[in-house]
């Protein structure tokens, strides 16, 4: 389904969208800054956390983290120095590396996820009306 839309108002919906995303962004960065963790760290841990009793390999990790440039590897050595995830020899494939949370890791994510979503609800609760989030869900599933 094509829409036409004035050029004008197409560029001020990708500025509206991306400060959108950018402050939202920033708010959770903010939180996170208080254990000492990058928005990419958490991500990790919260995919761990998912997967979790499930190792996931480096490759697997670096698949699924949103457009990052940052080294995977490196990320995941920061989280082994801090603690947070213990990086094995794969049993099934001895040059692949497998990666789980560590416990003070999944104790740590465990806390920050209610912690992320207070922080999202907050945001949303008080901006918006539930039928004005569905629609916008909407909105923005079609134009992915």
């Amino acid at each position: 389904m094509e829409h036409n839309m004035p050029q004008k108002i197409e560029e001020q919906l990708a500025s509206h969208i991306m400060r959108t995303g950018s402050y939202i962004e920033a708010k959770i960065v903010d939180h996170l800054k208080k254990y000492g963790l990058t928005m990419t760290q958490y991500n990790i841990l919260e995919m761990l956390y998912k997967s979790n009793p499930t190792p996931m390999s480096v490759g697997g990790i670096k698949k699924r983290i949103p457009h990052t440039n940052s080294d995977i590897t490196r990320l995941i050595d920061r989280l082994v120095k801090k603690r947070l995830v213990k990086r094995t020899l794969s049993i099934d494939n001895r040059r692949k590396m497998d990666v789980v949370l560590s416990k003070s890791g999944y104790e740590l994510i465990k806390k920050l996820i209610p912690e992320i979503k207070s922080i999202m609800t907050k945001l949303y609760k008080t901006n918006i009306s539930a039928s004005e989030a569905k629609k916008m869900m909407e909105v923005l599933e079609s134009i992915r």
